[in-house]
Order: structure tokens, then sequence, then C-alpha cells
């Protein structure tokens, strides 16, 4: 058995549903129940390495990495949190510990105070980690480029709000009912990543297809294959 790490980043909006509405939202993403950040189910993954072809092994869902939200002082940042990042499978070695961040405050490379939505942080330093950025830009793919300039490491707290509180709504009509319905999704440049078993070296398929609305066109992601043993 080989292993790997899986780096999707998505494409189109992603809706991993739940079912549940919550409030004036619809149909919510679905999320783990400990951090309370957006998931895929392992089964959904499972699924999709299954019309690619091949054996696969996929126990753990797909977990969040990167999630990008509007900046209204420059462009728009990819944000992520220590705790998402310190059970990142290493792809390259150990990358060494994050230093702590207190709320409200961030790392990253930007040279001013950052407006994320409608919330402000102060710059705590600059992002020098050269180990999580390499770990980073290997499921990137294509996107690595862009991602010196716009990671923004936040509090596990401050980040926990805008994967639970500030996820884009969108509306639309379902194809059963025709009834008007308020979703949650995951937007494009969203990074997430699953750790995976095959039998044999798989031939990497650089498109997949998870969650739903698949109907409209939604659900694909970019992948990365990063071979981990």
């Amino acid at each position: 058995m080989s292993e790997w790490l899986l780096g999707l980043r998505a494409e189109t909006c992603i809706h991993p549903g739940s079912g549940r509405p919550g409030g004036l939202v619809d149909r919510m993403v679905a999320r783990e129940e400990e951090s309370g950040h957006p998931f895929i189910a392992a089964s959904s993954l499972t699924g999709a390495l299954a019309r690619v072809g091949g054996t696969f092994r996929v126990e753990d869902p797909v977990r969040l990495l990167l999630l990008p939200v509007r900046c209204l002082s420059g462009p728009w940042r990819w944000i992520t949190c220590p705790r998402i990042l310190e059970r990142l499978p290493g792809i390259h070695g150990d990358p060494g510990e994050l230093p702590e961040i207190p709320p409200g405050q961030y790392l990253g490379r930007a040279p001013y105070t950052l407006f994320l939505e409608e919330r402000c942080f102060v710059k705590a330093r600059e992002l020098t980690e050269e180990g999580w950025i390499g770990a980073l830009e290997a499921l990137l793919g294509d996107g690595a480029a862009r991602l010196r300039e716009r990671l923004t490491i936040l509090h596990d707290r401050d980040f926990a709000w805008f994967a639970g509180d500030a996820l884009p709504l969108g509306e639309r009509r379902t194809a059963d009912t025709g009834r008007q319905v308020v979703e949650e999704f995951l937007p494009p440049d969203t990074l997430m990543y699953a750790r995976l078993e095959a039998e044999e070296d798989p031939q990497p398929c650089p498109y997949l297809r998870l969650g739903g609305n698949r109907g409209i066109g939604e659900g694909w992601f970019h992948a990365v294959w990063e071979r981990l043993s």
C-alpha cells in the first residue's frame, strides 16, 4: 500500500451539505462537531475516486486547510489557523512550530492592518516559517504563486468565526419542488486535503468532483497528489 496526501483546490462553489437547516439558512454545509470547521465526508471522496479507477482506502474526512475571504484593505486573503496546520501530515518532514498568535492579530506578509469582512486584525509579525509555506505550496498546484502574499494565519477562535458564521450564502430554486432555498457554500479557491491509501501507484487524476449541486455545475476540485510513503 502507498500513502498519499491529496490537495483539493476548489474550482467552483462547493456545497458539502448536511441536510440540516440553521435559522435563515435552509441548507448549511457539514461541519466537524469538535471544531465547527466545514468538511466533506470520506464516503464522498471514496465515490469520486471509484469513478476515476483504482483501489483506495479513505478513513478520514476531507478537511479544510485554507479559506479565501474578502479583504477590504487589499486583495482577498487565504486564512487558516494553528489548529488546522498542526494536524496536516508533513509532506517534506517536520515544518516546525508556529508562534503563538494573540486574538485579533495575524501572521502574514501584508504591511498593514487587515480588514477581513467586517473584522479588523493587527499584524503580529511577518510570516517567515518556510516549512509551512512549502507544505501549503505543494498542495496548491498552479495556485501556489499567490500563496506567499495572501497567506494569513489567525488565532484559532478568530478563524472559527469565519468558518462558522461568515461563509458565503447563495439562493437558488430546487429542481424537485421549485422552492427558493438559501445555501451556505465554500467559495472557489478553498483548499482542502485528504489522506488516503492506494493498493498500487495510482494514475493521478487532476480533477475530482465532490459535494452536492452537481446538476448546476458545482463541486469541482483541482487535485494535487503528494506521496507520503
